[in-house]
């Protein structure tokens, strides 16, 4: 008596869109190779205004790459494949120098008292020697290291909050005010709060964004309540409207930030931007 047994069949489903979209992977990765070197990147900075005086206090760093065939590639296609493949380290030691560079610029043309912030990966806080990274491009650039803010996001710092706790330590050593990044989007863990060295706590968009709603806009008011009293200032994200501006004032916001003010521009035109604004002022 023979057994009868079906044969096993392998089903490989071919979907176009997922091949396509891992090309376009590997090609990025393939230029991000040198985009560095052949002067592809560039920084965009948007700027944030104190609420209490109207005063640009601020620019954010933001990251761009330019490809001479690609155009302009969004960073969030080209930001996690550096961070997959390590080159962050590289690009964000740029970024700090480049910033660096331009606060100098920025004091030399009579805007000494507008800082700098700029973003930091999780590869970069985990570095051992992150921190003697920044302090020797504040030496290079000769910028007091009060005027560079460093941006970390809350999850990159609840994966290994000793850890991350250890190395904002040392960067508050060095005298540059650190900043929680999106903050709502990820633990939102009160404890580290009280334990971390921070300066500033910036609020999310997808929470200004719906402050017409009574929840949104009363988690907003606690959170902005919470910050004041752990001595924090607060920045508010994605700003696009008077009224928004008017609310975060009215709930004691200290800083804002988004369209309202301006889109990211290079330095130069957010330069000339702050010189007409004051004028007009």
């Amino acid at each position: 008596m023979h057994e009868c047994r079906e044969k096993s069949v392998d089903y490989f489903i071919f979907n176009e869109e997922l091949r396509l979209r891992s090309l376009r992977r590997q090609e990025l990765a393939t230029e991000l190779a040198t985009a560095l070197e052949n002067d592809q990147l560039s920084l965009v900075y948007q700027p944030k205004e104190s609420l209490s005086d109207g005063r640009i206090v601020s620019l954010e760093a933001l990251l761009r790459w330019h490809h001479p065939t690609l155009g302009n590639v969004s960073p969030a296609e080209f930001i996690p494949i550096l961070e997959s493949k390590g080159q962050i380290l590289e690009v964000g030691e740029w970024v700090i120098a480049q910033a660096c560079r331009d606060l100098g610029r920025l004091s030399e043309t009579g805007f000494a008292n507008v800082h700098i912030s700029a973003n930091v990966s999780v590869r970069q806080l985990r570095h051992p020697s992150f921190h003697e990274t920044v302090a020797k491009q504040l030496r290079i650039s000769k910028v007091r290291p009060e005027t560079l803010i460093l941006e970390i996001t809350e999850s990159m710092v609840m994966n290994n909050l000793e850890d991350g706790c250890n190395a904002m330590e040392r960067l508050r050593e060095i005298g540059t005010p650190l900043a929680i990044d999106d903050f709502g989007t990820g633990y939102s863990s009160l404890t580290y709060l009280q334990k971390l060295p921070l300066d500033y706590l910036k609020l999310d968009k997808t929470f200004t964004d719906d402050m017409n709603q009574p929840r949104a806009k009363h988690i907003v008011e606690m959170v902005i309540l919470l910050a004041r009293g752990l001595g924090l200032r607060t920045i508010a994200e994605g700003i696009e409207t008077p009224a928004q501006r008017a609310e975060l004032k009215a709930m004691g916001c200290d800083i804002i930030q988004g369209y309202l003010l301006s889109k990211p521009r290079p330095l130069d035109e957010i330069m000339q931007w702050m010189a007409h604004r004051e004028v007009h002022a």
